[in-house]
């Protein structure tokens, strides 16, 4: 039985996390995507598509900002630590501490 992910497509999966359109990529494509100015309020200001990393700036709030990356081969959210977990919110609440 496949997952859900594997069924959607896990980049499909991952825009409808971020609320934005789902944006397919190739590992010699690059796509950038502002957040902040479709999504006000939200913790994920850009999102930088590199293929088969993203690599995401989050606001921290206070003028603090960090970087999550998410690796798509492996499906997991890691940050400057080199720690890796399985959502978003707790990669952005470990970088955000």
């Amino acid at each position: 039985m496949r997952s859900f992910a594997s069924k959607v497509g896990f980049a499909a999966l991952f825009a409808a996390m971020l609320g934005g359109p789902a944006v397919g990529a190739t590992p010699h494509s690059e796509f950038i995507g502002y957040q902040a100015f479709t999504k006000a309020g939200g913790k994920v200001e850009l999102y930088d598509d590199k293929g088969l990393v993203v690599e995401m700036v989050v606001n921290c709030g206070g003028g603090r900002f960090g970087i999550v990356t998410l690796s798509k081969v492996e499906q997991v959210f890691c940050g400057p630590d080199h720690r890796c977990v399985g959502n978003l919110d707790s990669a952005i609440s470990r970088l955000c501490r």
